[in-house]
């Protein structure tokens, strides 16, 4: 892969809001190599093939049937409360508002992470194993290689992973290349609130939605 390619697919998630911060988050990992693959790799490539398989489809209801499939994977709610941090509980929020937020954040998800998935619809998709993460959290590592051009350097991308109530495995926050994206909307959103104030935050937030 060249290095713009790689450096697209590499950002396309951390980068969608586009803002105007640039952040770069590596998680600590653990200093000893990656575990085995356990149940949540087992977890994340099943739901990972039934979307790439419905994003190859010719079925009239596919899109819908791809967030149907993502709002199982990805803890949306969660992710909006890491993204928006110390205001998502501040005294001048109010439900309505908060309400608003995670919804355009699940719309940006959902819009970001399809387009990575057509982007690599004709890569293959390695589990590398998997490190602990913080608080219980599972960090499945995982490499995609263009099959076309085995030239191409391979993509990491990590996914992290915990159980929720019912025990079963849900993503909390997407790696590509070192690149955490809660804390880069969380910086992102920190800054645009303190320099404009909220209702600037949502406006770029539907700024984004609307753009092709």
């Amino acid at each position: 892969m060249n290095r713009l390619s790689r450096s697209f697919l590499a950002t396309l998630l951390t980068s969608s809001l586009a803002l105007g911060v640039v952040s770069v988050v590596t998680p600590t990992r653990a200093d000893a190599a990656a575990a085995p693959a356990s149940g949540a790799s087992t977890y994340l490539k099943s739901e990972h093939e039934k979307v790439t398989t419905l994003l190859k489809s010719k079925d009239a209801d596919k899109d819908k049937k791809v967030d149907a499939e993502l709002a199982n994977l990805i803890d949306y709610d969660q992710m909006a409360k890491d993204a928006l941090g110390d205001q998502w509980n501040a005294p001048e929020r109010t439900d309505a508002q908060r309400a608003e937020f995670k919804d355009l954040l699940r719309q940006l998800i959902q819009k970001n992470y399809k387009k990575r998935l057509n982007q690599t619809l004709d890569y293959d998709v390695t589990y590398k194993g998997e490190d602990p993460g913080k608080d219980g959290a599972i960090v499945v590592h995982t490499e995609a290689q263009n099959v076309n051009d085995k030239r191409e350097a391979p993509t990491q991308i990590d996914y992290v992973l915990k159980k929720d109530a019912s025990g079963k495995y849900i993503v909390t926050d997407l790696v590509p290349e070192g690149s955490s994206m809660i804390h880069t909307y969380n910086k992102e959103f920190k800054k645009v609130i303190k320099d404009k104030g909220w209702d600037e935050m949502i406006k770029k937030m539907k700024d984004k939605l609307a753009k092709p």
